[in-house]
């Protein structure tokens, strides 16, 4: 005896009653692969477990801003966004005739120049995300280093640290 809509055979009347009875054959098997990282386990409760466990979650943290993403994929599509930021930005940086704080060589053929850049795209959009365009409120860009180095005339602070909280935070 077998069953018309999935073929299966049965040895007894009553099997094949329960299968028919219970829609055995139209119900979808029970997925055991992991949505975040397509891992297949060869039980639903290794799947759980690992599920339950954080396993591939600690894979899809994003190293730049912590932010834990579903998928391996869709954390390099996010991880593409920084690196697309950075090169956005350090285009706009003009480093012809500054000198590099570590060796003392020209930081614009330095090997310190992508750390220097990095450090400040990242502390750009770390204010940013306090005070939204804050160069834009001082009437300054943020690419023009020589000005955010100096000291503030209000308020006597280096322009890149303390000043932007202490004079653009109450200018806004």
């Amino acid at each position: 005896m077998d069953c018309l809509k999935c073929k299966k055979v049965f040895s007894t009347r009553q099997r094949l009653q329960y299968h028919v009875n219970n829609s055995v054959c139209m119900k979808k098997p029970t997925s055991r692969v992991c949505e975040d990282c397509n891992k297949e386990f060869s039980t639903l409760q290794e799947l759980q477990q690992h599920v339950k466990k954080g396993i591939c979650r600690r894979t899809t943290e994003c190293s730049y801003c912590g932010k834990v993403l579903s998928s391996r994929q869709r954390l390099q599509t996010h991880k593409k966004k920084h690196e697309e930021r950075y090169q956005y930005f350090a285009e706009k940086y003009n480093l012809e005739g500054v000198d590099c704080y570590q060796c003392g060589d020209l930081m614009s053929r330095c090997e310190h120049k992508d750390d220097y850049l990095r450090n400040r795209i990242d502390y750009f959009m770390k204010i940013s995300r306090t005070l939204p365009r804050f160069d834009a409120l001082e009437g300054v860009p943020w690419t023009n280093r020589e000005y955010w180095r100096q000291q503030c005339e209000r308020c006597g602070c280096v322009r890149e640290e303390e000043h932007i909280f202490n004079c653009l935070l109450t200018k806004s």
